[in-house]
C-alpha cells in the first residue's frame, strides 16, 4: 500500500494531533514531500500553496472566480429581478384582498352577497390564469 496523507478540513496549521495522522505512512527515500495548502475565500477564489518539504522550494497559484456576464446584462437582471417581484407582489395583495372580501362576504345567507363573490373570485382566477399563460409563453420585461 503506498504512503498516506491526512487531509484536514478548516484552518489549521499542521495535522498534528488530527484523528488521521497516525495514518500517515513514511515515505521512501527520493520520493518528493510536498505539502499542498488550499485557501477558499467567501467568493469562491481558491488560493493553492505547495511546498516541497525537501528543499523548502514554494510555489503558489490563485484561481480566481470572474462572471462571464458584462455589468450591463447584471444589472439589467437584477432590475428585471426587483420588477417580477414587484409584480408578484402586487398580485399576492390583491388576491388576498379579493378572498378576505369574499369571505366576509360568504359570512352573509344573502344569494346576491354570493353571487358578487362568486363573481369577484372568477375574475381574480382569469386573471391570474392569463398572467401565468403570457409568462409562460413569453415573460415580460421591464421598460
Amino acid at each position: 500500500m503506498g504512503p498516506h496523507f491526512p487531509l484536514t478540513d478548516g484552518p489549521a496549521t499542521s495535522s498534528a494531533g488530527h484523528p488521521a495522522a497516525h495514518r500517515t505512512a513514511l515515505v521512501p527515500r527520493g520520493v518528493p514531500q510536498i505539502e499542498v495548502t488550499l485557501d477558499v475565500d467567501a467568493n469562491g477564489n481558491i488560493g493553492v500553496l505547495a511546498r516541497d518539504l525537501g528543499t523548502g522550494v514554494e510555489r503558489s497559484a490563485a484561481v480566481t472566480v470572474g462572471s462571464a456576464l458584462p455589468e450591463d446584462d447584471i444589472e439589467q437582471m437584477a432590475r428585471e429581478a426587483r420588477w417580477y417581484a414587484e409584480q408578484s407582489r402586487r398580485r399576492k395583495e390583491e388576491a388576498e384582498e379579493t378572498v378576505a372580501e369574499v369571505k366576509r362576504n360568504l359570512e352573509h345567507t344573502d344569494t346576491e352577497s354570493v353571487r358578487t363573490s362568486a363573481e369577484k373570485l372568477a375574475r381574480l382566477g382569469r386573471k391570474l390564469r392569463t398572467v401565468v399563460q403570457a409568462r409562460r409563453v413569453q415573460p415580460g420585461r421591464p421598460r
